[in-house]
């Protein structure tokens, strides 16, 4: 099927503020060499302007479909020295043959001193149309996670399901250094049409989680909630060593129709994180707001060893409908961040900007032992109307990273672009103890309308990767490709302290 017969809910949000480009874009363009695919970066190395990465297959081969419309940088995530970044459109195999439209791929970086390299092109073994792998990543040491939500056949590649959705896990050195192999496929354990299980995908660890916001039934398999969802725990080395067993299904304590729960995950140590970004009740469950969204905390072994309950449920302190609470998360250590793409009031809760959007900062034991307080709301120190501030965020350290991907002003706030899209950089203690404020707003150097750069953010050490999978140009900012996508690095105390510079 076309992506657009069967997007969830969030991604047909895309559709309400984006400007889209025309699609029909379909020229030719020379091969790349090898050596200039496998022994060159993917940016220049010019330390006074943005490193960008573009994929190594932005020109295919003769006689196949250009790379437009491939959107790399749809999905981004960091560890250490290696990065992968999501084309979810993109419609070659791993060696840049085969074509299927959109059955989507996703791309290994590695830092080599201090220069970020392609090592690995990687794709589902089996494909399908309009698979979307790719639509969310997630990396942890030795191991990636790869998310293809409108996938149809289960682990053995059979029983047709349509939109039911999977999951790839890969693991480096298979198959000789840096080669990441793929070692598993994954789907839930029960499975049905369009639940778009791989919506989501994070790892930690020996544990994976998995959204599927779609899928209806509780953590029985029984009371069908239409869209209510739900999220999945595997564990390595069930069954055998790298095998990935599904251990636990998740669901909110008290489900609604629609509720969306899944639409984003994130997991650390002994804790995960799910996102219910249309839920409407508050954390009492005594309040309805529609689509105000909630985010739900569970916790390693309660109740039983890695039984996975549900300890909080957490919601914004000051609540509005349609705020899309829940939208985005991540948790590190005592940490979690929550983005609110549509909430309109600044951080004082006044001077209203419809969907200039927020995010919150949640701490540890505030108030008890497990109790997840909140400790700030954070908005832009500029703020605009359908900035959707909050559409992408991630926390690692003392930092965090809140994207903004329709965000008009460059870093000056100056030469209004329309959706070229920013980030913002918070730091813990600025302004106070855990004051988490503002320290740097970052925008792609050369920009462009409808780049939606702030699209997907993630920060690992003194890292930042940021997609912008509508931008076009290639790594040298020539060679135009509508919608190929990119994704772009920045490094820590680049020209200052806390600079976070275009490295």
């Amino acid at each position: 099927m076309k992506l657009n017969d069967q997007l969830t809910d969030s991604d047909r949000d895309i559709s309400i503020y984006s400007r889209k480009k025309n699609y029909l874009f379909l020229v030719a363009c020379l091969f790349l060499s090898s050596f200039l695919l496998f022994s060159t970066p993917l940016f220049a190395q010019n330390w006074n302007q943005i490193l960008k990465s573009v994929a190594s297959d932005r020109t295919v081969k003769s006689g196949s479909v250009r790379a437009a419309d491939d959107y790399y940088g749809y999905s981004v995530a960091l560890s250490g020295d290696y990065a992968i970044v999501g084309a979810m459109q993109e419609d070659e195999d791993s060696a840049d043959g085969n074509y299927l439209n959109s059955t989507g791929a996703a791309f290994i970086l590695k830092n080599i001193s201090g220069t970020w390299y392609q090592v690995k092109k990687l794709t589902a073994n089996i494909r399908g149309a309009s698979d979307n792998f790719g639509i969310s990543v997630a990396i942890d040491g030795d191991y990636a996670v790869v998310g293809a939500y409108l996938e149809d056949e289960d682990v053995n590649e059979t029983n047709t399901l349509s939109g039911s959705g999977s999951a790839y896990v890969f693991k480096k050195d298979q198959g000789g250094t840096d080669n990441w192999g793929k070692i598993k496929k994954l789907c839930a354990s029960t499975r049905a049409s369009n639940d778009n299980f791989g919506n989501s995908v994070a790892i930690s660890g020996d544990y994976i989680l998995i959204g599927a916001l779609l899928e209806d039934e509780d953590v029985n398999e029984t009371n069908a909630l239409s869209g209510s969802g739900s999220a999945y725990v595997f564990k390595k080395d069930q069954g055998g060593t790298d095998n990935w067993g599904q251990i636990k299904k998740l669901c909110a304590s008290m489900r609604g129709v629609t509720d969306n729960f899944g639409n984003a995950v994130s997991i650390n140590g002994s804790y995960a994180v799910i996102g219910a970004y249309y839920e409407a009740e508050n954390a009492t469950e005594t309040s309805t707001m529609s689509n105000s969204g909630s985010a739900y905390i569970f916790k390693k072994d309660q109740g039983g060893t890695d039984n996975w309950g549900q300890i909080k449920k957490i919601c914004a302190s000051t609540r509005g409908a349609v705020d899309n609470f829940g939208f985005s998360l991540s948790i590190n250590a005592d940490y979690l961040i929550v983005g609110a793409r549509q909430e309109s009031e600044d951080a004082t809760e006044s001077n209203i900007l419809r969907a200039s959007g927020s995010a919150y900062i949640f701490k540890k034991n505030q108030g008890g032992t497990d109790n997840w307080g909140q400790i700030k709301k954070i908005c832009a120190s500029t703020r605009g109307v359908d900035d959707y501030f909050g559409w992408s965020v991630s926390i690692n350290g003392n930092y965090a990273i809140v994207g903004a991907n329709t965000e008009d002003e460059d870093a000056s706030e100056s030469n209004t672009m329309n959706g070229s899209g920013s980030a913002y950089i918070f730091k813990m203690s600025q302004g106070g103890t855990d004051a988490w404020g503002q320290i740097k707003k970052i925008c792609l150097t050369n920009r462009q309308a409808e780049d939606y750069f702030g699209f997907y953010v993630a920060i690992s050490g003194d890292n930042i990767l940021v997609g912008s999978y509508g931008e076009n140009e290639d790594e040298n900012d020539i060679n135009t490709l509508n919608n190929s996508g990119s994704a772009c690095f920045f490094s820590k105390n680049q020209g200052g302290t806390d600079n976070w510079g275009l490295k």
